[in-house]
């Protein structure tokens, strides 16, 4: 696109007190990384892809990671990062792709936040095979892209005119290990929201109204059904616990129908 892209990502984000709203994404983060950040080796370089206004960057120097690079094609959004991330990470303004292909950094974890979308399929894999062979022996590439299996999903691929292609667990799996990780060690996430809050309710609804939607159809069900799907990919072999994979009690089937989750 001939503008610069925080002209779009500025509807969608409109903030000008970037200090306050990074204390709203925090609450998504903690539930996020805080369960994969814990494999994590925070003393080698940290590498956020698609940057926008810097919220991640500074989660990463929050969580005591000591040195953080960021990368994004909209000068406009690196500029607000210079103005706010504390201690100011290392820019560069450059496409992600380009970067991990020239880069001779070796990093500890890459992030990509809502930035995978924005590759056509063609590229997808050399963006995860670059990724790969830019972490460190034990690094961990995460990864946060709308997720098709929610219904909300065809909303976030048609919000951008610039999201090429959106994911579901299996066709991301499939990617990551083209790229060459090991299967073992791919990881699905869901946020863990604090039992009680108005996260966690919402979260229970949202599952609750899709598994029954999966009553439905007899295709694989997936193992999450949030808006954003998030994964890890690691490169060493790690005993990792993952809170999704704990056993769940068994759900019975409703003989109401989809429609009798609204009915009092």
């Amino acid at each position: 696109m001939k503008a610069d892209y925080i002209n779009h990502y500025s509807q969608l984000n409109n903030t000008k007190d970037y200090i306050r709203s990074y204390t709203y994404a925090k609450e998504y983060y903690d539930a996020e990384l805080q369960q994969i950040f814990k494999y994590a080796n925070k003393t080698e370089p940290a590498l956020d892809i698609g940057s926008g206004y810097g919220y991640l960057a500074q989660y990463l120097y929050d969580n005591g990671f000591k040195s953080v690079d960021c990368v994004d094609t909209s000068k406009g959004l690196l500029d607000v990062i210079s103005t706010w991330v504390k201690p100011a990470p290392k820019l560069h303004h450059q496409d992600g792709l380009k970067f991990l292909k020239t880069t001779k950094t070796k990093y500890g974890v890459i992030t990509m936040f809502d930035l995978f979308e924005h590759f056509p399929a063609e590229q997808a894999t050399d963006l995860a095979r670059a990724a790969f062979d830019s972490l460190t022996d034990d690094g961990i590439l995460i990864i946060r892209t709308p997720n098709m299996a929610n219904v909300l999903g065809i909303y976030s691929k048609y919000i951008d005119i610039t999201h090429y292609q959106c994911y579901t667990q299996f066709s991301l799996s499939q990617v990551l290990l083209d790229a060459g990780f090991d299967p073992q060690l791919i990881q699905i996430w869901e946020p863990q929201w604090k039992i009680g809050s108005a996260q966690y309710s919402a979260k229970q609804e949202n599952d609750e109204f899709h598994r029954k939607l999966f009553q439905l159809q007899d295709r694989a069900t997936p193992k999450t059904f949030d808006k954003n799907l998030l994964m890890s990919a690691h490169k060493a072999k790690q005993d990792i616990h993952n809170p999704i994979n704990d056993p769940k009690p068994s759900q019975k089937k409703s003989r109401k129908g989809l429609f009798g989750l609204f009915r009092k």
